[in-house]
Parts: C-alpha cells; sequence; structure tokens
C-alpha cells in the first residue's frame, strides 16, 4: 500500500493488490447528502470543526475520527501500518502505528521509519492536521525560535535543546469542490459566519517521548521546569506564544549522557506576538488543562500570560492525581479526581475550576506523586491569590460605577476610575517569577536552571495585545 503527496493539493492512495483502486481527496458525489444531514444537525462552534475535517480524516484514517477510544485498539492504531508515504522524489517512509489521534483540528501522530532519503533519523513521526486556512505554521514559527536562539549566542544556545525538531513540513489547499469547501460555502449561505476554512498539513518531526514514560519522579520535575522555561523564553525572545499547554504536549528526550530535556511540543495553535488580530475563531486550548477564564464564554479579554501558567498547573495537577506507577510504568490510577474537567461543558468546567481554585480543599496525589503535593499547593495558592486579586478589582470598579450613578444625580462629576491592575500576571500573583521560585525546588533541592533570571524580560499587556484591542 503506498501514500503518494504530489505537488497539487490533492492526496491519492493507491492500494497495491486490489485492482489499482485510487482514492481522491475529493468527493464527486454524496455532497447533498452531506448538506440534508448539517440541515437537521445542531451546528455548534465546536461542531464545526470536527465536520470540516471528517471527510478527509476518514479518507486518511478510515474509522479513527468515530471514537478516540478506539484508537487504543490494535486493529485501528495498525490502520497505517506498513504504508508508504512518499514525500518528494527523494524522501520515502513507511509508516507503522498511530500514536495520537484527535478531533477538532482532526491531527493524527503516526510513528514512522525512514526507508529512503537524505535524514540521519531511522524513525520519525508524521503529522497529520487540518489546521485554519490562515494559522501560520508550526514548521515557520519553530524555524522562527531556533534562528532566534542561534543569533542571540551562546546564553541563548539552550532553548535548542527544548524545542521539537521539524524535518519537513507541507501545507496543501484544498480545491473548491472539495467536501471543506463546499461545507464552508454552505455555513456562510446559512449565516455561521464562525465557520474557518482548513488546511490539510503534513508534518515530519524527530521523535520526542511522552512524559508518561519517565519513572524518576524528580525527572518529572525537571521536565516540567524545562516547559517552564522554554515557554517564557519564546515569549521573551521569538515573540510566541504555544496557547495549547497539555499533557500530550510535554514531552522529552534523554541526551548520550543520560540526562533528559523537557520539550514543549506542538505549535499548531501557537501565535505570533503581539496578538493582533483572533488567528482562531475556536477556544485556544486542550479542555481539561485550560484556564477557567478562557473555558467562560463571559471572558471577553484575549489570551493572556498567566493563562499558560494555569495551564501548565493543571497539566502536573491531572497528571500527579490521576497517574500512578504499577510495574515501572505509569499508568492510570484507580480514582480520577477530575474526571469531569474532561467530560463536562466548557462552562461547567469553568466554574468548577473557579470553585476549586478558591476552595480549601487539599491536594491528593497519588503514592508515585506524593513528592509533587506541597508544591502543587503552593501553586494553587498562587492561583487563589490571583483570582481574590482579581474579583478586588472587579468589587473597586464595580463600587466606583455605583459612586458616579449616585453622583451623577446631583450633578456632581466624579474623577475616573484609575485602580490599575496588571492582567497578564494579575498583580504578580501568578508569574513567571511565583512559579519558578517553587517549581525550580523539588524535594527540597534544585533542579537545573536553563534559563538565566537576567535574561528574563518583563511581560507587559502591550506585548500581548496592542491599545485597543481588549
Amino acid at each position: 500500500m503506498e501514500y503518494n503527496v504530489p505537488s497539487t493539493p490533492r492526496i491519492r492512495c493507491s492500494f497495491s493488490g486490489s485492482s489499482s483502486q485510487h482514492i481522491i481527496s475529493q468527493t464527486t458525489r454524496g455532497s447533498s447528502s452531506q448538506q440534508d444531514h448539517l440541515e437537521n444537525h445542531h451546528v455548534e462552534q465546536e461542531d464545526v470543526a470536527d465536520l470540516v475535517c471528517i471527510p478527509l480524516t476518514k479518507f486518511l484514517t478510515s474509522i479513527l475520527d468515530a471514537d478516540p477510544d478506539k484508537v487504543t485498539k490494535p486493529n485501528h492504531s495498525n490502520a497505517f501500518h506498513d504504508c508508504r508515504l512518499s514525500l518528494d522524489g527523494q524522501t520515502e517512509l513507511e509508516l507503522e502505528h498511530v500514536v495520537y489521534h484527535a478531533h477538532g483540528r482532526g491531527s493524527t501522530v503516526i510513528k514512522a521509519r525512514h526507508i529512503r532519503g537524505n535524514w540521519e533519523d531511522k524513525e520519525v513521526i508524521v503529522k497529520i492536521g487540518f489546521p485554519a486556512e490562515g494559522r501560520q505554521g508550526e514548521d515557520e514559527l519553530v524555524a522562527k525560535a531556533v534562528k532566534k536562539a542561534k543569533e542571540l549566542g551562546k546564553d541563548h544556545a539552550w532553548a535548542e535543546d527544548h524545542l521539537p525538531t521539524i524535518l519537513w513540513s507541507h501545507t496543501y489547499t484544498l480545491d473548491k469542490n472539495s467536501p471543506q469547501s463546499q461545507l464552508a460555502e454552505y455555513l456562510q449561505q446559512n449565516n455561521l459566519d464562525k465557520h474557518e476554512k482548513r488546511v490539510l498539513r503534513i508534518t515530519v518531526q524527530r521523535i520526542l517521548e511522552p512524559i508518561t514514560n519517565l519513572t524518576d519522579p524528580r525527572e518529572y520535575a525537571q521536565v516540567f521546569f524545562d516547559v517552564l522555561q522554554i515557554h517564557r523564553w519564546l515569549i521573551d525572545y521569538p515573540k510566541i506564544l504555544q496557547r495549547d499547554i497539555s499533557l500530550a504536549n510535554v514531552m522529552f528526550y534523554r541526551k548520550d549522557d543520560g540526562t533528559i530535556r523537557g520539550v514543549l511540543n506542538d505549535f499548531d495553535l501557537a501565535s505570533e506576538l503581539p496578538l493582533c488580530s483572533r488567528s482562531s475563531q475556536q477556544r485556544t486550548g486542550t479542555k481539561p488543562y485550560m484556564s477557567a477564564d478562557l473555558l467562560s464564554r463571559h471572558w471577553r479579554r484575549g489570551h493572556d500570560y498567566r493563562h499558560e501558567l494555569e495551564a501548565l498547573f493543571y497539566v502536573m495537577l491531572i497528571l500527579c492525581c490521576h497517574c500512578n506507577e504499577r510495574s515501572s510504568k505509569i499508568q492510570q490510577a484507580m480514582k480520577l479526581p477530575y474526571k469531569s474537567w474532561f467530560r463536562d461543558s466548557y462552562e461547567s468546567i469553568a466554574n468548577e475550576k473557579s470553585s476549586w481554585v478558591s476552595g480549601d480543599r487539599s491536594i491528593q496525589t497519588t503514592s508515585f506523586f506524593s513528592a509533587f503535593r506541597s508544591n502543587l499547593a503552593y501553586l494553587k495558592n498562587r492561583l487563589r491569590s490571583g483570582q481574590a486579586a482579581k474579583v478586588t478589582y472587579y468589587a473597586e470598579q464595580s463600587g466606583h460605577h455605583e459612586k458616579v450613578q449616585r453622583f451623577a444625580k446631583i450633578g456632581k462629576k466624579v474623577e475616573p476610575f484609575q485602580m490599575s491592575f496588571d492582567w497578564q500576571t494579575l498583580n504578580g500573583k501568578v508569574s513567571y517569577e511565583t512559579f519558578k521560585e517553587i517549581m525550580c525546588l523539588f524535594d527540597d533541592k534544585l533542579l537545573v536552571e536553563r534559563y538565566p533570571d537576567e535574561l528574563v524580560k518583563p511581560i507587559e499587556d502591550s506585548d500581548f495585545f496592542p491599545q485597543g484591542f481588549v
């Protein structure tokens, strides 16, 4: 079986030994039935992303899009096994098992073996995704970060060790007769203007290991500390905001000397700063790890820096409370205290998280991650202090508004509301500095610091949003 990726926007699969059957990434029939389905379906903002990806995802992965739980079953995870993927005239890969599959952008991650070409890597990862048409490619953003690290010299060379290595990437635009284009036209005709056109993007990168492959709690702590540092460096220098910190995107590799390097992976949702426009109309992030603000429909500001810190905290929290070691392998624990964060609605999770942060309930990790309990408690206190600062600001603002209304009745003017508030860090309560002073220690011993404090730049609201944007 062979997959050919030509220079045109189409993809063709040829199945050897099956009468030379061909499947083209373009429909020739059935578009009316798709529209009939949509006319009887209440299309939500999140549904649209899945619907856009369905035709090509099914073309590429058969029934993998039907149920994410089925990906773990051998007959589905091996759907691509032994398939050949020709990237160009010199490079050819043999696909193996599916590592990960997601709804929404429809990303499918496949392990592959390099059988022809100039790469040194014998094994690689192939990612097939469906990002928004206007979104900058992951390869471009990573290349920008690597270039900046080289330009800045030896004090910043460490950053390259904590970024993914992109070996090849190409974006394919879908023609007007594709199911995606037909769907876009249908939704626009029905005034569903929040729909985003999608493209097909195939990316090949060097293999990284999921953090759950580690067996030493201290190495987990080092990987999280590495991710905290590289994330901030990306903001300070190449001006890139990753915007999707999740358990799947916190990875690592081991150097020849046996030491580990934590890597912040997956820049599919990343954006250059400042965020001059809404680069995606969908919610940005992975639901269980997103800040309560970003989950709430009432949030009117954009994506702030401290939202990323909150996501990193939730990754640590869920890992330490939902996973345990069994026979030198991390597996799911018996009790899952934050299970609802994966299943409930966005608004419900936003309310649950807000209540949880402000409450006094202690954090109960599994036995393997027991050394993380104090750090998680300290970090939760930082989030609670930040939430309290935000509530105080809103109360002062509301009180001033009431004062203006009262004095207006007697014709007296009141000075404008002048209380300043740092939204990026919630007045310094949820900041890189407060997180670093907690995360740099594990079991009362210092972890390896990569990013010297004297090189860290201050964060201003204007770094994220030009004046008048929020």
